[in-house]
């Protein structure tokens, strides 16, 4: 029996590390609101599924893959989970093989391991949403560029890559955008297929177009909002902030930030790296695209760019750039080695962190529900509450969610607050609608929103008392229940 080789030893090595901290990160991270839209779009039935994505930002590719998932018996939480940790567990192995076509083995070992403990992509991977199919398709489409440069072969594969970024994120069309101006680089017959792969990558969205267009743009408003929210300076950093696997995380994601110091000596190893690794024109031009590309449509007041988030655009093939870099010395690649032990140790903080973090405030307040209405009743909710306490009762069938206002019920992956008015009648309806049903009634007040007034009237007419108060919300019932902090 052989032995196997040292590249397929180095690359077991890789995928074993990858696969510990994702399946560590997707054990152990708390889920969120965006996660629990994923798992509940992913319950409805496929005609539901399309018209409530009518109201949503993005394409349907997460959803469906993840609905396929669910139709075979797993939760919706757990599907969303297990589709992000295998597309991570793709996007590693797609660097490690992009790096390697592009400059060897000794390249595509560093760029695997910066990857597979990366912070940022194990983020991705650990959690429902669509940035590790993002990631996946980048990886894919620089993998299938290399492959084309060295061997013409690759196009229909980088037509599926870019396929997948589109139809999984609106900003796909940038990684299509960017492929296609690295193979600029390229000689005639390469350039002319991936140019091709590329147009035929963008066609593939033409069903999905209409739909796109007419999308509500309050989905989304919150992006620039919170881009020209942030100072100058931040701006200008925007594209390379999170870069580094020990960044400043903690601004953007639930992941810890290291000290400054730490911080400031990652960031000049990875420019050191890219520095030596420079000369790998087509993974630069695939990352620098939509680095630089996207926060300047910020600037013009698109929703393009939010850092923790656009990255997974470009970070492959910046970490591959550094991976070139690390074979040039050995002392480059002690740079390296450090870098993703660094990274590692972060995700470690992390998972400890998330471990030994309190129950969240969606599931505080669901459990004083669940004692105080044992024999069902009427939630009303404002905010992102509805989707979030409903998905942690999803057990209790005879429980009635209202939102206030009735808009967020409409499309309960986002909301901006404002965009549907609740007036007086409607007050005096759903006032009588809670004393007109058997059981009782709980209602959460978001401080802050303009659904705040409102709903403290709402109680106040219903005789309910405030019980639980959690970070973004105080919850209204008929009596205490003894959890939370009244």
């Amino acid at each position: 029996m052989s032995l196997p080789s040292q590249r397929t030893a180095q690359l077991g090595v890789v995928l074993a590390v990858a696969a510990a901290v994702r399946g560590a990160a997707a054990l152990v991270r708390p889920p969120w609101h965006d996660e629990y839209f994923t798992a509940w779009a992913a319950a409805l039935p496929l005609g539901d599924l399309l018209a409530a994505l009518h109201l949503d930002s993005g394409p349907p590719l997460p959803y469906l893959l993840t609905k396929m998932l669910v139709s075979v018996g797993l939760p919706g939480l757990y599907a969303a989970r297990a589709l992000a940790l295998t597309a991570g567990l793709l996007a590693v192995w797609l660097g490690f093989r992009a790096a390697e076509r592009c400059s060897g083995t000794g390249a595509a070992l560093a760029c695997g391991a910066l990857l597979a403990t990366h912070p940022l992509a194990v983020a991705w991977s650990s959690e429902g949403r669509a940035y590790a199919l993002v990631l996946f398709a980048a990886a894919w489409s620089w993998e299938r560029i290399e492959a084309i440069r060295t061997t013409g072969r690759g196009s229909a594969g980088l037509a599926a890559a870019l396929a997948v970024a589109v139809w999984s994120h609106g900003l796909g069309p940038a990684l299509v955008g960017a492929v296609s101006i690295a193979s600029l680089t390229l000689p005639r017959a390469a350039r002319l297929r991936c140019l091709g792969a590329a147009a035929i990558g963008l066609a593939s969205l033409l069903p999905w177009l209409p739909v796109a267009v007419q999308q509500p743009s309050a989905a989304t408003a919150w992006m620039t909002e919170a881009w020209h929210g942030t100072r100058l300076a931040e701006r200008l950093l925007s594209p390379v902030r999170l870069l580094a696997p020990l960044s400043p995380f903690g601004s953007t994601l639930d992941m810890p930030s290291p000290p400054l110091a730490l911080q400031l000596v990652a960031a000049a190893a990875c420019v050191s790296l890219l520095f030596f690794g420079r000369r790998a024109h087509v993974a630069v031009l695939i990352a620098a695209v939509p680095a630089f590309g996207l926060p300047l449509l910020a600037e013009m007041g698109l929703p393009a760019f939010y850092p923790g988030r656009a990255e997974a655009f470009y970070l492959i093939p910046v970490l591959g750039v550094m991976g070139i870099g690390a074979v040039r010395s050995r002392f480059t690649g002690i740079l390296a080695a450090t870098l993703a032990l660094g990274g590692a140790a972060n995700v470690v903080a992390g998972c400890v962190r998330w471990v030994s973090a309190g129950p969240l405030p969606e599931a505080v307040v669901a459990e004083a529900i669940r004692q105080s209405l044992p024999a069902g009743g009427m939630v009303v909710t404002s905010g992102y509450w509805g989707l979030d306490v409903a998905s942690q009762l999803r057990d209790r069938k005879q429980l009635e969610f209202v939102s206030v206002p009735p808009g967020a019920a409409r499309h309960p992956g986002w909301f901006a607050d404002g965009s549907d008015p609740f007036g007086e009648e409607d007050l005096d309806r759903l006032t009588r609608r809670a004393l007109g049903r058997a059981g009782d009634t709980a209602v959460i007040v978001s401080p802050s929103l303009t659904s705040e007034r409102p709903l403290r009237r709402l109680a106040a007419r219903l005789g309910l008392v405030p019980v639980v108060t959690v970070p973004g919300g105080v919850l209204f019932l008929s009596r205490p229940t003894g959890g939370g902090s009244p």
